[in-house]
């Protein structure tokens, strides 16, 4: 039981972060610049699969009913069927297999799945996009993102190998 409320607590405090920190958003060029991806794909280094899943799921929910936790703080429905919904979408593939290889022990192996994890999201992300969106150049596109997600990735492998550390 005691571990049971002290892993629930932990949950919490992740939802609360990614649901406060997660959204905030800087204008990076074309396209924002948050840290949503940052903790989504971080997830799966700290929690078990289901878990991780999990929260995902009741954070795309919590965006759903309109509580403004997406980028740039925004929410509604509108938001999982709109032009940047491939990537809300994506979270949840990308996170149960990012689970997979959570027992990596280097720093450079975990820095390179997460840059890994940032590019599969560009899949159903860029997909969605393209298909609502058949104007906008993809490929200038993911260069303004590249410096977001080496920085992300980044700060991410040095928090995961940290909390590892800590266990």
């Amino acid at each position: 039981m005691i571990n049971y409320i002290k892993d629930f607590k932990w949950h919490l405090i992740f939802l609360f972060l990614l649901c406060t920190v997660g959204p905030l958003s800087f204008k990076w060029g074309p396209v924002p610049f948050s840290f949503q991806s940052f903790f989504i794909l971080i997830s799966p280094f700290v929690f078990k699969r289901k878990d991780a899943v999990s929260l995902i799921l009741i954070y795309l929910f919590l965006g759903a009913i309109g509580v403004p936790v997406f980028a740039g703080y925004t929410g509604g429905i509108e938001k999982l069927y709109g032009p940047t919904s491939g990537f809300l979408w994506g979270f949840i593939p990308v996170v149960f297999i990012l689970s997979l290889f959570k027992e990596s022990e280097s720093l450079f192996r975990v820095f390179i799945l997460l840059l890994l994890g940032h590019l599969l999201l560009f899949i159903p992300g860029f997909l969605v996009l393209k298909f609502q969106k058949p104007e906008i150049e993809l490929l200038d596109l993911f260069i303004w993102f590249v410096p977001g997600i080496i920085i992300k990735s980044g700060i991410g492998d040095m928090v995961v190998m940290g909390l590892k550390k800590r266990n």
